[in-house]
């Protein structure tokens, strides 16, 4: 195997944050040292696999990110967007309005900090789990600096239920829109997924997936985990996830992303 795909949030972090466990960055700086390439996908804004990614000293193996749920790649080695995917803001302004019609908050991505109409339950869990700022602004454009690779609409759970399926209806020509959790509501360029992603980056690279391992916990990853030569989940993974799985190893709580890196050390 020679590319390691890697979910970061209760995958390799099971409690969010940047700080990978000491024994789980040791066994992943090995296999590194042993020729194989790591590549972080992940929801998050570039922003919040940044740490994680300096933490394996990618920028020296030549490791990627996937961000925004596969919407931009970032080449750590020449520190420099590879490819990216962005929603152009006149759409975004579509959402805003919709939004402030309908008292929902709208978040913009920007790299390393969001840009956001209101705070709530799920901009406040995002902003905690990436360590990112979140800033809240009446008027978003005057902090817009960088492409937006992904807009994402937050409220309680109830009230989200019933504007999904009208912002499916609004954009479902152009745009793929997932519940990414109760609160949060992400809208990204049609087609984009960590799975696409991957391929497309392992194109890049004369790597087969058959020569990859994808490890991940949610459906966003689960089709990743399919196409993967060795695809693994984990116990807290979804059924979708173990369904597609070759190899299921203890939850996140339990170390279970450590277990993979000792097996595939093994091999190596």
């Amino acid at each position: 195997m020679k590319v390691l795909l890697c979910d970061l949030d209760k995958t390799l972090l099971p409690y969010g944050g940047i700080m990978l466990d000491e024994e789980l960055r040791g066994h992943m700086l090995r296999l590194q040292q042993n020729g194989m390439r790591i590549v972080l996908a992940s929801a998050r804004l570039s922003g919040g696999i940044f740490p994680v990614a300096q933490q394996l000293q990618m920028d020296t193996y030549g490791g990627f990110i996937i961000a925004d749920n596969g919407s931009c790649i970032f080449d750590m080695q020449k520190h420099e967007l590879w490819k990216g995917y962005e929603i152009p803001l006149h759409v975004c302004n579509t959402i805003l309005e919709y939004a402030k019609m309908h008292d929902l908050h709208v978040s913009l991505e920007q790299g390393t900090y969001a840009v956001a109409t209101g705070y709530d339950e799920g901009i406040a869990q995002d902003r905690e789990n990436c360590c990112i700022d979140v800033i809240l602004a009446q008027n978003v454009s005057d902090y817009i600096r960088h492409p937006i690779y992904k807009c994402s609409v937050a409220q309680n759970k109830d009230i989200l239920d019933l504007h999904l399926p009208v912002l499916k209806d609004m954009l479902y020509k152009d745009f793929d829109i997932y519940r990414s959790t109760d609160t949060f509501i992400d809208i990204l360029q049609k087609g984009r997924s960590k799975e696409q992603a991957a391929k497309e980056l392992l194109a890049q690279l004369k790597i087969p997936m058959e020569c990859a391992v994808a490890i991940g916990d949610g459906d966003s990853d689960a089709y990743m985990i399919k196409e993967a030569g060795l695809g693994v989940t984990l116990e807290n993974g979804t059924a979708l996830c173990k369904q597609y799985a070759d190899m299921i190893v203890p939850s996140c709580y339990e170390h279970g992303a450590s277990v993979l890196m000792k097996h595939l050390l093994q091999k190596s």
